[in-house]
């Protein structure tokens, strides 16, 4: 949010730039009590790059090879889930999961990816998710197996892995909740900047050797969105992530 301050502040010229993962922008009206800037109105969307899949993935040695084992197994024993960060769109998911099933799920909040791993490692947890790149080292050593693509669609570097859908699960709460970095620029930037800012980001995915080797590194095998496409991406999404937010109660202060 300072940092978005900072980019709705300024000369809406093209040349000072937000980058921020979009669940944070769709959900800080709902989670801050205090908001320095309107993410509606004081930001123009210009192009989303996707952040690869979020994939669920259980310790080495637990007992299940599906989605519908982890539900139907909690209902003798809690499963114990990490999260890595309050508000995430897996949390959301997670509590839409119990509600619709009765699955026992102990979500167990972590700040950040790395700290819940170690326990799911370890087998203090049975289930996390993050991302294909944070979650690359225990998957390539087999000290987690992959049983969901939480968030994102379905990955030639996860073959086999269901998404939501793929599992029965259907609905906003699973397959809304996308998770892209998006570039925005401040309000009232002209029409013409924002189309060739655009056409940079998604030139950027076929003609950078870099962006192709961070794309291939995170799993990230969609193309930008821009223009209409972009519009009803954050149409859907927000709206979303805002709403569940709210029912859940959820708050980072």
């Amino acid at each position: 949010m300072v940092a978005g301050e900072a980019v709705a502040r300024s000369a809406p010229d093209g040349t000072t730039l937000l980058v921020s993962l979009n669940s944070v922008l769709a959900q800080a009206p709902v989670l801050l009590k205090k908001l320095l800037i309107d993410p509606d109105k004081d930001l123009l969307p210009v192009a989303a790059i996707g952040v690869g899949p979020v994939v669920g993935v259980v310790n080495k040695d637990y007992p299940v090879k599906t989605l519908q084992d982890i539900i139907a197994l909690s209902k003798k024993k809690p499963v114990n889930v990490g999260n890595y960060a309050v508000g995430s769109g897996w949390q959301i998911m997670l509590n839409q999961l119990i509600k619709e099933t009765g699955a026992e799920l102990n979500v167990v909040n972590y700040k950040g990816t790395g700290a819940m791993l170690l326990d799911l490692y370890a087998g203090h947890i049975d289930l996390g998710a993050g991302s294909l790149a944070g979650m690359a080292g225990g998957l390539e050593k087999g000290a987690v197996r992959p049983v969901l693509i939480a968030i994102g669609s379905r990955s030639s570097k996860l073959p086999g892995v269901p998404t939501w859908v793929d599992a029965g699960f259907k609905g906003p709460a699973y397959e809304d909740l996308a998770e892209m970095n998006l570039l925005m620029a401040p309000a009232g930037t002209p029409q013409n900047i924002v189309d060739s800012l655009s056409q940079l980001v998604s030139a950027s995915i076929t003609e950078s050797v870099r962006v192709k080797a961070v794309r291939d590194m995170l799993g990230a095998e969609d193309i930008p969105l821009i223009g209409l496409d972009l519009k009803k991406f954050i149409g859907r999404s927000w709206p979303t992530y805002r709403k569940l937010s709210k029912e859940m109660g959820l708050s980072v202060e």
